[in-house]
């Protein structure tokens, strides 16, 4: 697809820029993203060396921490090298960095008892050694402190390549971690750690990492404190005493979690699974006794993610989508064809577009019914709890029944002209139908916390008011205070949470009805509408993207059928 992009003219009218982008598109690694998280020191490393079998590739210590960057784990795609791409902080975050670690420096008294101090010093130390004393923050941007790293000053990232896990992860010690007693840290004389944001390790043939990515993330409490806020943005960890027993560690665990209401919002205890883990050990030995390790239920969940993703599928039927647009815009062939085809498409288009605005409808009115009752027992029972909840099913029905016909239309023989145009709009409909039903998985949460978040809005006033109140009889004063405003606003506090959410209803429902006209309206035009004068054949790119198509779908080419 890279090669059939360089063919196109580069003229920049409407079908080129369609197929630039949507060739472009393909490229984005869509993958599923695992994070793991925990407290410095925990093994987060070694235990994804462990998932993935390779014991020498993450940084990993006995008694301190070794990671002091984010490292994502995934599979290379591309060629059979053990890969690292360094991605640096720009030049600007590194000068306010600075100026920050300066600040630390000039206004502490107590400066040997002052952790931000000694993590300002060891930082600067660490990149500088002692030459950042005596200098100024501009001075400490010049050039010369970057020439083992260019990248870094024209805001490129840093590839490097080897044939062995042991050999990248030594080349890699001065990014990604703040102190090393081995032997390949030793010659490392400037430590480039605090000036990169992320490090992606790519990993040749591993089944685990086809469609997943790793993520490895600073311990919570670690000595740098910008990699420490950005783990505690990124995750809330459990942490629980493992126990002689893992039945009875799995218990303790578990009980952990059941305490954590703000973590159960995002994970239902069904969800919630424990595995009793040994890295090191498992790496010994490889075949241990599953009491021992539970490591292999983690690569059969791993591996279980990769089975289920559909990438590989989505990525031949785009490029079957687009190489059959493009062969089809290059064929003169069919002019009054393609006319007649496009209007019995468009009109097939305003039809099923007037036949999803009624469900949709009467899906919202439905909604709004209930909520509506809600509302009236919310004003009555305010004081004990607010809970109006819904189901959506009904928008990704009218999503999935959504269609142009397109299969029926190709079987016509009097459409055999127009084949391939059709078989792009069939690919353009089922990537439109994942993009919407994406789309409402994302805004769904959204749509129902809103009610809660209108709630939690009109309440705040009353709460500020309340915690402000001090002296005797303070928690009768704020109850009271808190009982009031309720009996104030509740006859309008409820039904303006109704109409918040309702609102958002009512966007998503012409947001999806407007994507359903316009990306259709725009592939039909693009398809049937549309001479590609200067467009280049891609029969041979085309036969063999079909082939890759048929295997996945199982279906059989069409020597195949006439046999």
């Amino acid at each position: 697809m890279r090669r059939v992009d360089q063919k196109l003219p580069k003229q920049d009218d409407k079908l080129n820029k369609f197929l630039k982008n949507n060739i472009k598109h393909l490229e984005t690694d869509k993958r599923e993203v695992v994070g793991v998280f925990g407290i410095t020191g925990a093994g987060k490393s070694s235990l994804i060396n462990a998932i993935i079998e390779e014991q020498d590739l993450l940084p990993s210590g006995d008694i301190s921490a070794c990671t002091s960057v984010m490292i994502k784990v995934e599979a290379n795609m591309r060629n059979p090298k053990y890969e690292a791409e360094i991605e640096f902080i720009t030049k600007e975050e590194w000068k306010e960095e600075l100026w920050t670690l300066f600040n630390f420096l000039g206004d502490n008294d107590d400066q040997e008892k002052d952790e931000d101090y000694q993590d300002s010093v060891e930082t600067l130390s660490e990149l500088y050694g002692e030459e950042w004393k005596n200098k100024s923050p501009e001075n400490l941007m010049d050039k010369k402190y970057f020439r083992e790293i260019p990248e870094f000053l024209s805001s490129k990232s840093k590839t490097l390549t080897s044939d062995t896990a042991k050999e990248l992860s030594a080349e890699l010690v001065k990014y990604t971690r703040s102190e090393s007693k081995e032997e390949d840290a030793k010659d490392v004389k400037r430590w480039y750690w605090p000036l990169v944001k992320c490090v992606t390790f790519r990993v040749p043939k591993n089944d685990f990492l086809q469609h997943v990515t790793l993520v490895d993330l600073p311990g919570n409490g670690d000595r740098n404190k910008s990699r420490d806020s950005m783990w505690k943005r990124s995750a809330a960890g459990v942490r629980a005493q493992i126990l002689e027993r893992n039945e009875q560690a799995k218990i303790e665990v578990r009980a952990e979690f059941s305490k954590l209401k703000e973590v159960k919002k995002q994970f239902s205890e069904e969800d919630f699974k424990v595995f009793t883990v040994s890295s090191n050990e498992f790496l010994k030995k490889k075949r241990l006794d599953p009491d021992e390790t539970e490591i292999p239920k983690l690569q059969e969940f791993l591996q279980e993610l990769n089975e289920c993703h559909s990438e590989t599928f989505n990525y031949v039927s785009g490029a079957h989508g687009i190489l059959s647009l493009i062969q089809g815009a290059s064929s003169r062939e069919g002019a009054d064809i393609k006319t007649t085809v496009c209007k019995e498409l468009e009109k097939k288009l305003s039809h099923e577009l007037d036949k999803d605005r009624e469900p949709v409808e009467e899906t919202l009115t439905a909604f709004e019914r209930c909520l509506s009752e809600g509302v009236e027992k919310s004003k009555s029972s305010c004081e004990k709890v607010l809970k109006n909840e819904g189901n959506s099913g009904p928008f990704n029905g009218v999503i999935n029944a959504f269609s142009l016909g397109t299969e029926k239309l190709m079987m016509n023989k009097e459409y055999e002209n127009v084949k391939l145009q059709l078989t792009f709009l069939k690919t353009e409909e089922e990537k439109m139908k994942t993009d919407l039903n994406k789309l409402i998985r994302e805004r769904k949460k959204i749509v129902y916390s809103s009610l809660t978040t209108t709630i939690e809005e009109k309440m705040k006033p009353c709460y500020d008011r309340a915690k402000e109140i001090r002296g005797e009889g303070s928690l009768k004063n704020m109850r009271e205070t808190i009982e009031k405003h309720i009996r104030r606003s509740k006859d309008v506090m409820f039904v303006q949470a109704k109409d918040a959410m309702m609102k958002q209803l009512r966007d998503l429902k012409s947001e999806i009805l407007e994507k359903l006209e316009s990306t259709m309206q725009e592939s039909i035009e693009l398809s049937l509408k549309t001479d590609g004068v200067s467009i280049p054949d891609v029969s041979v790119e085309l036969e063999m993207v079909k082939k890759y198509y048929n295997e996945l779908t199982g279906s059989p080419d069409d020597d195949a059928l006439l046999w």
